[in-house]
């Protein structure tokens, strides 16, 4: 790469197409419409976030949630993603400025956290966030080929799906950005105030954040929910939906069942942080 035009191409990203960023649509070129029918994209806000439109002043609890195509709730109504279900009941005993929602399909780490500072830039600081991480391996990527809807050179890739096409060096970089960029989150909210629950669904990497022993991590016990899988699935099943319905979308997301754990796991730290600072 020639000498200085590392600076062009972030100044592209992110001065001369800055709004894309921000956009979920233009950002990763994805048609998200394709995992919605006609009767959910009314779910969707001006900036194509599935969530209540952004507002600068709240007046009420302000809460955020971040992440990937499972916090968006892609192939569930909105009432079965398990932010939405969480939102629910915070509401039912709290009052909040509204339903807010960052998470985007395809999605990492850094473009979340990305995100989230122009939604602070923007309308505020949350009072509390929950954040679901995909795999740490999503990232950024350099690419010489400009898309249609920008003309910088930069493109979201899970390079988990074409592996074969990244080394081993790659895979760790990619970890450990993810792995300081969370620190740094943790303490951007520790500095502003903010209550972070944070955790991944992603089975295989949930061990090795319990050893990073992050501050605000929390542990879903997926290890423990797939060995009592019968159990949970009892709990937090629709029976009027099948059983494949509960457990997996036809895209391969997470089901009904997982979402509503989810939610559960993330209620119960919040409730475990309350009870924590009243003693």
């Amino acid at each position: 790469m020639k000498k200085r035009l590392y600076h062009k191409i972030v100044k592209d990203l992110f001065l001369d197409n800055k709004d894309l960023i921000f956009n979920t649509m233009s950002n990763t070129g994805y048609d998200f419409k394709k995992n919605y029918p006609e009767s959910m994209l009314d779910d969707f806000n001006s900036f194509g976030f599935r969530c209540d439109n952004f507002i600068d002043t709240h007046n009420e609890k302000h809460i955020l949630f971040m992440g990937c195509s499972e916090t968006q709730g892609s192939n569930h109504g909105l009432d079965e993603a398990w932010a939405y279900i969480l939102y629910k009941k915070i509401k039912e005993k709290e009052s909040v400025s509204g339903y807010y929602n960052i998470a985007s399909i395809g999605d990492g780490i850094t473009m979340q956290i990305l995100k989230l500072m122009q939604y602070v830039d923007n309308f505020g600081v949350p009072d509390e966030i929950y954040f679901l991480i995909p795999e740490t391996y999503r990232t950024i990527l350099y690419s010489h080929k400009p898309t249609a809807d920008t003309k910088n050179s930069f493109f979201l890739s899970n390079i988990r799906e074409d592996q074969n096409n990244f080394t081993d060096a790659e895979f760790v970089n990619a970890h450990g950005n993810s792995v300081i960029c969370l620190r740094l989150l943790e303490s951007f909210c520790s500095a502003s105030n903010t209550k972070l629950f944070w955790s991944t669904w992603f089975g295989d990497e949930e061990d090795i954040f319990k050893e990073y022993e992050f501050k605000n991590f929390i542990s879903l016990d997926i290890k423990n929910m797939e060995l009592n899988i019968e159990k949970i699935f009892e709990q937090h099943e629709d029976k009027t939906k099948s059983v494949k319905y509960n457990l997996t979308k036809n895209d391969g997301h997470k089901g009904l069942v997982f979402h509503r754990y989810w939610a559960e796991k993330f209620y119960e730290a919040r409730e475990n942080e309350k009870n924590n600072k009243k003693s």
